[in-house]
């Protein structure tokens, strides 16, 4: 995981990992929770004294401080929109119970003191991390490789550095196999292990641990996740997909699958069959063994989770892109852009009045329009399981002038809906 160690003790912090390691000449693992870093998030802004942000933050710690900790973990939320607040809390693997609840209360007050009236940040200590933020990372949360930083022991190592780097980074190999299987020993105590080793005449002793809402994003050859995934892919081939859309879902927990597929409004049936096959091989090469992904192709989107969404789903903002034509506008750009998005808002009034295909509706909308001696066609889509279509197209529109201005084309693609327009014909007649 990591190349190379040339200290005695190494420190590295994440808002989900952490990897500690010293030779007993220092301080004990369990006699230390010293204060090691903190990161206000300056982003969410501040709250205001009396405010319902402050009110509902009191509360939802009153809550988490009710916790017996057992099994050192808490990932919990209140409320709904900008007043809600998250809570999680890691303690250290040996640190569970009454140490976790003292641990709790170390870092909640430091997080007042030194992130004042802050919604949100994290703050790190020896025996636990608490991360207070007005997002609800749900889980199974993504690694965050941002939120990370690295302590260090001053003194160097004597004698042979490179023997040691490497006897070390080998046992933390090791630690990391441990770690990623449950050990139960009266509860569940998952993402933890710890150990110790002889390197010449000192011994190494080390710890290596991960939040317990991390996802676990890899499938292993053979296991539950793979076949029903496999089952899931077989029932979706034997479908005519005739209404061009999916949302189906198999098996329970973490190892449950569910596909979601959105074929193009001129793309259904075959040629909808025709483009998923080509998205799961697509997604397998570019994402292999990965639980979840998207894929994006001309004529569908595929997208694989472990996490059955509630349905109707919300819009997400968040996994989109866009891209634009290579090619400039000739002349009055300006004026081109302007026509071209008048004629997407006539769309939006189409595409987001639901058509109904074999018992699905279908949220789709293409055209065509003159402007002076060429044509410029449009399409743009909803996914059939959200919310709020014509808010999502709008959003799309009001996102063109940071890729596509002065572009003959331009694409605004996501889980939620999408929208193009070229210069030239894309779709089938």
């Amino acid at each position: 995981m990591y190349s190379s160690y040339s200290l005695s003790k190494c420190l590295v912090s994440f808002h989900i990992l952490a990897i500690q390691l010293f030779i007993p000449n220092v301080a004990s693992l369990n006699l230390t929770n010293v204060y090691l870093h903190h990161k206000c998030r300056v982003s969410q802004g501040k709250y205001q004294p009396g405010s319902k942000y402050e009110k509902d933050l009191d509360s939802l710690t009153r809550f988490v401080a009710a916790n017996n900790f057992i099994d050192g973990f808490v990932h919990s939320s209140n409320s709904d929109g900008p007043n809600s607040t998250t809570i999680i809390f890691q303690c250290r693997g040996d640190s569970y119970k009454s140490n976790c609840r003292t641990c709790y209360d170390t870092a909640l007050a430091g997080f007042r003191k030194r992130c004042p009236r802050n919604k949100g940040g994290i703050i790190w200590y020896d025996q636990c991390f608490l991360d207070v933020s007005m997002i609800n990372d749900l889980a199974p949360r993504k690694i965050n490789y941002k939120d990370t930083f690295a302590m260090h022991n001053p003194n160097n190592v004597r004698g042979d550095t490179k023997m040691f780097s490497k006897k070390t980074n080998d046992f933390l190999q090791q630690l990391i196999v441990k770690a990623d299987k449950p050990d139960v020993d009266g509860v569940e105590l998952l993402y933890y292990a710890a150990g110790e080793m002889r390197i010449g005449r000192e011994k190494l002793h080390a710890m290596v641990q991960c939040a317990k809402d991390l996802a676990d994003w890899k499938y292993k050859h053979g296991d539950k996740y793979e076949n029903n995934l496999n089952v899931l892919n077989k029932n979706v081939l034997s479908y005519d997909l005739t209404s061009g859309f999916l949302h189906v879902s198999h098996g329970e927990g973490p190892d449950s699958v569910t596909i979601i597929l959105q074929c193009r409004g001129d793309s259904f049936g075959s040629n909808c069959r025709s483009c998923y096959t080509t998205a799961i091989d697509g997604f397998h090469r570019r994402c292999q063994r990965n639980k979840g992904g998207i894929i994006w192709y001309d004529q569908c989107f595929l997208v694989i989770s472990t996490i059955k969404p509630q349905l109707p789903r919300k819009i997400d903002f968040k996994n989109t892109f866009s891209m634009h034509n290579p090619n400039n506008v000739s002349c009055e750009p300006g004026s081109f852009d302007k026509m071209t998005r008048d004629f997407l808002y006539k769309l939006v009034q189409k595409a987001s009045y639901p058509t109904v295909v074999e018992h699905q509706s279908t949220y789709y909308a293409a055209g065509e329009k003159k402007l002076g001696k060429r044509k410029l066609y449009a399409m743009m889509q909803c996914a059939s399981d959200i919310l709020q279509c014509k808010v999502c197209l709008e959003w799309c529109i009001r996102e063109l002038p940071k890729c596509c201005d002065g572009k003959q084309g331009g694409r605004i693609l996501g889980m939620s809906c999408n929208l193009r327009y070229e210069l030239y014909l894309f779709l089938r007649r």
